[in-house]
């Protein structure tokens, strides 16, 4: 469905928002952080399998704002970062690509 030759871009910050809207995850007692890496990689991996080809960015400047959106947001963003992050260099000391192209906009 998606043209290989067309390259876009994800904001990995509203990724992550529209992940955390979901009604199904349940907010009220804290972070289900494996829930929330589960259906962003979930997300990514749809649109890889159906030949999309896209890179992941995330600016660090938007720390603040997560920041000021409460503990349970910025620490629901940074695990999501730090997971792809984590992702990419175990599958590079395999001498494997990266599952998802991240880039990381100072």
């Amino acid at each position: 469905e998606f043209g290989a030759a067309e390259p876009f871009l994800i904001d990995g910050d509203a990724l992550v928002a529209s992940v955390l809207t979901n009604p199904l995850l349940d907010l009220s007692k804290g972070i289900q952080t494996l829930h929330v890496v589960h259906t962003v990689e979930s997300i990514l991996s749809n649109l890889a399998v159906r030949g999309a080809n896209f890179g992941v960015f995330f600016f660090k400047g938007n720390t603040v704002f997560w920041q000021r959106m409460g503990a349970i947001a910025a620490a629901a963003r940074e695990t999501v970062l730090q997971h792809l992050l984590l992702v990419n260099k175990q599958l590079g000391m395999q001498g494997k690509p990266a599952a998802v192209r991240l880039h990381v906009v100072p």
